[in-house]
Formats: C-alpha cells, sequence, structure tokens
C-alpha cells in the first residue's frame, strides 16, 4: 500500500511537468522555478490583472495589453502562478496606451516583439531587466526618452529600427560584446567593449564631416562616438546646469549649448563629478553667441577649445585661458575686438589656423610654449611675445610681425611653467610632471627654471621643495649663487 502511493505521486508530479513545462525553468537572472503546486492552476488562455491583459504563450504569458488611463506600467514577474515572458506584437495597438509615461519589466521578460511600444509616443522612462535576450523592429519609437539606455549582458539582438526614433536618448551601453545590432539605432553616444558589435556599429554608421566646413550637429552632437564601456572618465549622461548644457566627451564633459540670457561665459571646472575638458565646435554659431557674448573665461579643466568654437563673437572683449589647455581650433576666436593681452599658456601643444584672427583692436599674445604648433595666420597680426628660438619668434619674422623675447632663464629661477610668476602652482606642477609625464609636459626652458636645487642633477621633488621653502620666506634666494 505504501509503495502504491509512492508511485501515485511520482506520477502527478511527472504529469504536471508535461502539461505545463515550468518547473525547474530559470527564466532572467534570478530562478523562477515553480513547484508543482504553485503551478496546479489551469493555465488560461487569457488573464486580466490590476488592468492588464495577459494571453498564453510558450513558457508563460505575454503582456498583451492595459487599460486606457494606466500611464506608470510595471510588468508583475508571473500572473497566474506563470511567469510573463514577453510584450506582444504590437502591444501598445492593442491596448491604446498611447499616454504610457514609464515601463519596467518584470525579471522574467525575455522578449519584446516588434513594434511593442510603437505607439507609445510619450514615453520617457524605460528600465529593462538583467533576463532580457531580444527587442524587436521598431520596438520603441519616442522622442521623449531622455535617459541613458543600458541593454543587459542577456541581450543578444536589437532588432531594426527598435529605437530610430528615440532621438534625445543621451548614450546607448551594449554590456554584450557579441550583439547583434540591426539598423538603425538613432543617433548617440555608444558604449561598449573594445572589439564588439557595438564599436563595429559606430565606426560603420559613423557621419562624415566636410573638411574646413562647421559639422551638422544633431540635438546632442553626436556623430555616432563609440566610447570604451571600461573607461570611467566618460560620463553617460548629458547635463544641463546653470544655463550651460553639457555632452560626453573623452575625460569628462563638453560645453555644447549655452543659454540665450548669458553675456559672460565662465565655465566651470566640474559638473556632476566629471570634470569640464572641451569646448564644442562651432559654439557660438549653434547658439548664435555672436549677439551677445562679452567675456569667456576657461575652468581650469579645459583642454580643448573646437574648430570655430567662438568665431564672429565680435562683442568678446575679455578673454582667460587657464594652465591645462592643449588645443585651441581653427577659427576658435576670429574675433574683432578682443583687448585684453592672450596669454597662451606651455600646456599648448597646438592652435589651429586663423585662430586668433581679429580686426579692430590691436592685440597683444604671449606664447609659453617654444615649440608650439601654429597653423596658418593662427595668430594672425599680434604683436607677439616669446621665447628666442621658439615657433612664435619664428612665425612673427614670416609675418612680418613684431617679436618681443621674454625674459631669460636667469631671470626666472622657479618658474616652471613659464607663466612669468614664481608661486605655489611651479612646486605643484613640478611634482605633477615628476609623478605623471604622460600627462604633463614641461618645456625645456621650465626645467631649466625649475631646477633650483643644485645637489643634484635633473628635475627633483627636492626642486619642488626648494620653491616651496622660498615662498614661505625660509630661504632668502632660489639664485645658488646668492
Amino acid at each position: 500500500m505504501k509503495i502504491k502511493r509512492i508511485i501515485a505521486a511520482v506520477m502527478a508530479v511527472a504529469v504536471v511537468g508535461v502539461n505545463y513545462g515550468t518547473a525547474g525553468y530559470q527564466y532572467g537572472s534570478g530562478s523562477s522555478a515553480f513547484a508543482a503546486d504553485t503551478a496546479a492552476t489551469e493555465k488560461e488562455d487569457t488573464v486580466k490583472v490590476d488592468g492588464m491583459i495577459f494571453k498564453a504563450v510558450e513558457g508563460g504569458y505575454a503582456l498583451d495589453g492595459v487599460r486606457y488611463d494606466i500611464t506608470d506600467l510595471v510588468i508583475p514577474d508571473e500572473v497566474n502562478g506563470y511567469p510573463v515572458v514577453s510584450i506582444s506584437y504590437r502591444f501598445s495597438n492593442n491596448s491604446q496606451c498611447e499616454d504610457l509615461e514609464s515601463v519596467k519589466l518584470g525579471k522574467n521578460v525575455r522578449t519584446i516583439e516588434k513594434s511593442a511600444f510603437s505607439s507609445c509616443r510619450y514615453l520617457a522612462v524605460l528600465e529593462l531587466n538583467d533576463g532580457l535576450e531580444s527587442i524587436g523592429y521598431g520596438a520603441f519609437h519616442s522622442e521623449k526618452l531622455t535617459t541613458p539606455l543600458v541593454l543587459p549582458e542577456t541581450v543578444t539582438y536589437v532588432g531594426k529600427s527598435a529605437f530610430n526614433i528615440c532621438h534625445h536618448i543621451p548614450s546607448i551601453t551594449v554590456t554584450n560584446p557579441d550583439c547583434v545590432l540591426d539598423e538603425h539605432f538613432a543617433e548617440s553616444f555608444l558604449f561598449g567593449y573594445k572589439g564588439s558589435t557595438a564599436e563595429k556599429y559606430a565606426a560603420e554608421n559613423a557621419s562624415g564631416i566636410n573638411p574646413g566646413e562647421p559639422p551638422n550637429r544633431d540635438f546632442y552632437g553626436r556623430e555616432w562616438r563609440f566610447f570604451d564601456i571600461e573607461d570611467k572618465s566618460v560620463p553617460r549622461d548629458v547635463c544641463d546646469k546653470d544655463g550651460i548644457f553639457y555632452i560626453p566627451t573623452e575625460g569628462g564633459y563638453k560645453v555644447y549649448e549655452v543659454d540665450e540670457e548669458i553675456t559672460e561665459l565662465n565655465i566651470p571646472d566640474e559638473v556632476n563629478g566629471y570634470p569640464v575638458v572641451e569646448v564644442a565646435d562651432s559654439l557660438c554659431r549653434a547658439n548664435r553667441l555672436y549677439e551677445r557674448l562679452t567675456s569667456v573665461k576657461l575652468g581650469r579643466n579645459v583642454r580643448r577649445i573646437g574648430d570655430w568654437a567662438f568665431e564672429d563673437c565680435d562683442f568678446l572683449t575679455e578673454l582667460e585661458l587657464n594652465d591645462s589647455l592643449e588645443r585651441i581650433g581653427a577659427f576658435a576666436f576670429q574675433c574683432k575686438n578682443v583687448a585684453t593681452p592672450i596669454t597662451i599658456p606651455y600646456t599648448v601643444k597646438k592652435i589651429g589656423m586663423n585662430a586668433f584672427l581679429h580686426g579692430n583692436v590691436p592685440i597683444s599674445i604671449t606664447i609659453l610654449s617654444a615649440d608650439c604648433e601654429l597653423g596658418t595666420d593662427s595668430l594672425g597680426k599680434a604683436d607677439l611675445y616669446g621665447f628666442k628660438g621658439s615657433t612664435a619668434e619664428a612665425y612673427a619674422e614670416k609675418n612680418g610681425l613684431t617679436f618681443t623675447e621674454i625674459q631669460s632663464v636667469s631671470e626666472k629661477l622657479g618658474d616652471a611653467n613659464c607663466d612669468g610668476n614664481v608661486e605655489l602652482a611651479d612646486a605643484i606642477f613640478i611634482m605633477q610632471v615628476l609623478s605623471n609625464p604622460n600627462r604633463y609636459t614641461i618645456t625645456e626652458l621650465g626645467r631649466a627654471n625649475a631646477d633650483v636645487d643644485k645637489s643634484t642633477v635633473g628635475l627633483t621633488a627636492n626642486d619642488a621643495l626648494f620653491i616651496q621653502e622660498y615662498l614661505l620666506h625660509l630661504r632668502p634666494s632660489l639664485d645658488p649663487n646668492a
């Protein structure tokens, strides 16, 4: 009798497994093994729960519709004891949910079928799940999506035009290096692994720029830029703060748009914890800054000023650069009325053609780098100051300009950054050069100025210490012969 009861129990379990096929199945990132007694509820063809309609499909249920007044949709993990595994084809058309604003997928959803949310044009928030595997053709058509999109590692396929109309997604991160990406995403900043399908996709879809012309920019200035997913220095989101709009770029943020009421542009050192490292190409032209901008002051982290950045800003009279700047683009400051003397820091390696081509006001430019690359007419007709034997002197001779040699080495002991002053910044710069020579470059003149400790040969931490002691009046002079 006991043996018969055991056999009967085993047969019951076997029958349940055959009829429902759910026991022991893994859905998504979590284990959704449904025991026989939880799957005992009959699998109905259609189930209605909390204003949502589900239809039976292989492996569980598919969301097939929602009540018209639902704006924030949270898809459950399961209904009637079965997992919710997909979103139906043209789900949004079936349910007339044009006003849907947010969607959060349940953990068991594996498939978003084609055109699923194609009518949800007000969808602004989308939260995917870690078990998602495929996103079908034309799945999303909302320009209201304005948050970064992260495709989980489980996603192996994204169909053609799945996000084609979603022009305002700041960035798309593809965590599966082998994910199949059919055409087209909307243009975006694309994050992925080196050598991945994401990198290949970005390269194949990059839009070209005609040489010598300002680039055509979309809403976020994107041209299918690819970033290494492991590069934590690049933000994933755009940022709008204090009237300035920023987009991601290598090393931090790029200034991309400026509100119309701003007349004095003071670029901050950082926003949202990321340094502001670049000013976009054609900033002036794209934002009509030439109608109002009077001054520009760079934050200390700006390294690149794009081509045409402040072209035709003829109300611009004051310009303050920084000690981290590395590149000034072509036509960047082609303005008529900049009146203040301009000092190009020693860190600048290249100045593009016509960068300082000016008109109405005589201008003086000091070049603190002896070997800065100078493009055609990059300094206009300015009175130039620089070091003997420098590229600035050669430029002056070639263009028939006045050139004045700046102070010699013996008069500038301690001036490591060659800005004409001896201050704490010189001691800090020496330590930066010693600790990170790939990032910080010191000129030969700066090296000679900085070598104040004659007990050792070459640049050492003692040179920085000597300068600090001199500034604290613990040393009467930096001259070893004094």
